[in-house]
């Protein structure tokens, strides 16, 4: 494996403390996942994602009903604990928090290096890229965004349709690329203005015709030239190389941000 890549920064121009992605980087064990805290709904956003990745297993989910067994064995603490607190010193959210909990995304990549295989868990909109001299994504289409993202309550059991768990073949070579959401619509949109495959180009037309929040975004992305892009040279490489120092990964998405190129968001990246 090559020289790890992880940073996770707030949204542009908030302070540090409202962060509400997380990331867990275990490179002994290898497990490396996202968890990107839902704040537009709930309370306690950071908390519980940040709670789902401390209860990760060190390997892989074997089926889908595992992955709901873990999350009913683990919630039930992360409620008594949250709600004692509200109970405590905030009695003011405790019917907010009954009612609606704390909600999150997850995305975890389990590398065992033993037999050098690969298997992920995708529940949300955040993104697993594998870049080789191909390009595949957890995700299957750009359009895919136009949905609202599935998330994982505190209270209620994930929708088993709603989990992506499966294994990736390793290759020599590849780059393996875990985004969290707003970053993740930024690179898929890049890599289809880029591509000559008809369908993506078929994609983005819909998308613009949409007259949605990521219609616009798409108009945006067009206008400033992203079609005469070279995605591996303009976008890949200048995030990766950022994305080795703290400081320059938050400077260079804001700047993004600034260009209108990127939404606003926290913003998580790890790259194996």
């Amino acid at each position: 494996m090559k020289k790890l890549v992880f940073q996770s920064t707030v949204k542009p121009y908030e302070e540090a403390n409202s962060r509400e992605d997380r990331i867990k980087v275990d490179h002994e064990n290898g497990l490396y996942a996202i968890a990107d805290g839902a704040g537009g709904v709930g309370l306690f956003a950071g908390e519980w994602a940040e709670y789902l990745l401390e209860n990760l297993p060190l390997t892989p989910f074997i089926s889908k009903l595992e992955f709901v067994k873990w999350h009913r064995d683990i919630k039930e603490k992360y409620i008594r604990d949250r709600r004692r607190y509200v109970i405590e010193e905030r009695p003011d959210l405790l019917l907010k928090f009954e009612n609606e909990g704390s909600l999150s995304t997850l995305l975890v990549l389990w590398h065992n290096k033993k037999d050098n295989t690969m298997s992920y868990l995708s529940y949300g909109d955040s993104v697993l890229f594998v870049f080789t001299r191909k390009y595949w994504s957890s995700m299957e289409s750009y359009a895919d965004f136009l949905q609202r993202p599935y998330l994982i309550s505190c209270y209620h059991a994930p929708a088993e349709e709603h989990i992506d768990l499966d294994s990736i073949p390793i290759s020599k070579g590849a780059k393996y690329v875990l985004c969290s959401d707003t970053l993740s619509q930024y690179l898929m949109a890049s890599y289809y203005f880029t591509s000559d495959i008809e369908e993506h180009k078929d994609v983005l037309n819909i998308i613009e015709a949409d007259y949605e929040t990521l219609s616009q975004y798409t108009i945006d992305l067009r206008k400033k030239g992203f079609e005469q892009k070279n995605f591996t040279n303009d976008i890949i490489k200048p995030l990766l190389q950022a994305g080795k120092n703290e400081l320059s990964f938050k400077e260079y998405l804001y700047k993004l941000y600034d260009e209108g190129v990127l939404g606003y968001d926290d913003y998580s990246l790890i790259k194996l």
